[in-house]
C-alpha cells in the first residue's frame, strides 16, 4: 500500500471525524425518539459483561459502520455535498468532470 500524503491523511482524519459526528447524532436523535415514545432505557451497568451473542451484534454493528466509511472513501468528488453522485464513476451531474474545490453549486448536507 503507498504511503499517504499529509494532505490525504488529514482528509481521512477529517472524513473519519464527519462520520463519527454523523454516527453521533443518529444515536442522540434515535435515544430522544425513544423517550419521547416513552420507551425507558436503564442505564447502562458497566460491572455487567455482556454474553456472546450480544458481543457478536455489537462486533457486527461495528463491523458495518467501518465498512460504511470504508466505501464512502472511494467516492470521486466531495460526498458532503447535495449533489454529489456518491458513485466511484462520477462526481455529480451538475460538475461531473469536476474539481469540487470552489464549485459554486456546492451545498452542504443539512
Amino acid at each position: 500500500m503507498a504511503a499517504m500524503d499529509a494532505q490525504s491523511k488529514a482528509s481521512l482524519e477529517t472524513s473519519y471525524q464527519v462520520a463519527l459526528a454523523r454516527v453521533d447524532a443518529f444515536h442522540e436523535g434515535f435515544m430522544v425518539g425513544l423517550e419521547a415514545a416513552g420507551v425507558v432505557i436503564p442505564p447502562i451497568d458497566e460491572s455487567v459483561e455482556l454474553d456472546a451473542d450480544s458481543l457478536t451484534l455489537l462486533d457486527q454493528f461495528q463491523a458495518g459502520i467501518e465498512a460504511r466509511f470504508e466505501a464512502t472513501q472511494k467516492f470521486l468528488g466531495d460526498s458532503d455535498c447535495i449533489h454529489s453522485a456518491r458513485s466511484p464513476h462520477v462526481r455529480c451531474a451538475i460538475n461531473p468532470m469536476g474539481p469540487c474545490e470552489g464549485c459554486p453549486d456546492f451545498k452542504p448536507h443539512q
